[in-house]
């Protein structure tokens, strides 16, 4: 997990406006969200933590031994910290298995925070991948792209380790749709 370059926050309870994660109003996500705020605050976790909040630097965060099963609410604590901020950081979260990025998409959804979902480009025998998919990784990496400017809250991409490898349209592309 990789998270943006820090700058001023904010506490919690004052988020900017639109920055709250919550992905939905209802009582059980907020229950939900709530535990990812109270750990979050929790001593041991909120010094693993200092890297990702305001003024922690570009340290890096390690939450080492988490089992896979926690591992949604793991990135769940680190996209609240985030949130907190206030600045549009982003948050990449690398999976190595589309099971796992399939899993961690849908538990953070559980969790209370919305994150893009780039699908893994799968190619063909001809070598050519599937053409819908593609349109849906532009429009998954256009909204990354306009994700975080000026809302303030955190940006949450899940995607597959080896998705760094594959190719993405280019930036022109992007501005086109500006238009």
């Amino acid at each position: 997990m990789a998270a943006g370059d820090a700058s001023a926050g904010s506490r919690r309870g004052a988020r900017k406006r639109g920055t709250p994660a919550l992905t939905a109003p209802n009582k059980e996500r907020a229950e939900a969200h709530g535990w990812v705020e109270r750990v979050a605050e929790a001593e041991g976790f909120s010094r693993r933590l200092a890297g990702v909040r305001p003024g922690g630097g570009d340290e890096e965060v390690v939450l080492d031994l988490v089992t896979p099963e926690a591992a949604p609410f793991a990135v769940a604590l680190v996209a609240e910290t985030l949130a907190r901020r206030g600045d549009g950081a982003r948050l990449w979260v690398l999976c190595e298995e589309a099971r796992d990025q399939d899993r961690v998409h849908a538990e953070l959804g559980v969790w209370g925070f919305s994150a893009l979902y780039l699908p893994r480009l799968s190619a063909a025998e001809e070598g050519l991948a599937d053409p819908d998919v593609l349109a849906e990784r532009a429009a998954v990496l256009e909204a990354w792209r306009r994700a975080g400017s000026g809302n303030g809250g955190a940006a949450v991409l899940v995607l597959g380790a080896d998705g760094l490898a594959e190719a993405a349209p280019a930036a022109p592309v992007f501005a086109q749709t500006e238009d």
